[in-house]
């Protein structure tokens, strides 16, 4: 009976949790502008970073707000859950600065590239301008 009972009881928890929750994939995007910082080109008090990217949530129009990382100031993140319909696509991105007088993306020979995966990822640092390795 504990058994039919726990097979029941496994099967309803199987059908009430939402779709997508355990295969969708979550991303940690992480800029550091500890250059941009110390040359002035990136002011903390009034600029933003921005993440921009070619699958949704993201756009290649309206950026995502990065926030400043509590560990390290010049670290940005922004964390970001992409639909499980999207896993085993390559999502590419790209990262911007928006000061009161300008707004600047990435402008990159070969762009930023990631495959999307199920579960949780954190992205190496990357700075900002700088193609990757």
């Amino acid at each position: 009976m504990k058994k039919y009972l726990l097979i029941v009881a496994v099967l309803l928890l199987g059908f009430t949790l939402p779709r997508g929750v355990t295969a969708q994939s979550t991303l940690t995007f992480q800029l550091n502008l500890f250059e941009e910082i110390g040359s002035g080109e990136f002011d903390p008090s009034t600029d933003t970073a921005l993440l921009y990217g070619n699958r949704s949530p993201l756009s290649l129009e309206s950026g995502v707000t990065m926030t400043e990382g509590s560990m390290v100031d010049s670290i940005y993140t922004a964390t970001v859950q992409f639909s499980e319909s999207l896993v085993g696509q390559d999502l590419t991105f790209k990262f911007g600065i928006v000061t009161p007088d300008s707004s600047v993306k990435e402008d990159l020979e070969r762009p930023r590239k990631t495959t999307l995966s199920k579960g949780e990822r954190e992205l190496n640092e990357a700075y900002f301008n700088i193609p990757p390795w």
